[in-house]
């Protein structure tokens, strides 16, 4: 699994599920002044590769939350 969102400037709030063959996988993303707020929710069993501004990491499965300090673009 690769989360990997796009912070679109016109957006303030993103949220998006699916269902895994694992279970409901879940990543959504608000503004909070300059930073981005990152939650993403791993399925039990399953990884994922987190791509996002400064943040690169890989996570197990259940909530993950990540701030992108200072975010423009």
């Amino acid at each position: 699994i690769e989360i990997k969102p796009y912070f679109i400037n016109d957006l303030q709030f993103v949220e998006g599920h699916y269902n895994s063959v694992l279970g409901p996988l879940k990543s959504e993303w608000h503004r909070d002044g300059n930073n981005i707020i990152l939650t993403v929710t791993i399925p039990v069993g399953a990884t994922a590769s987190i791509i996002a501004g400064d943040v690169y990491t890989r996570v197990g499965s259940g909530t993950h939350t990540f701030t992108i300090s200072n975010y423009t673009k």
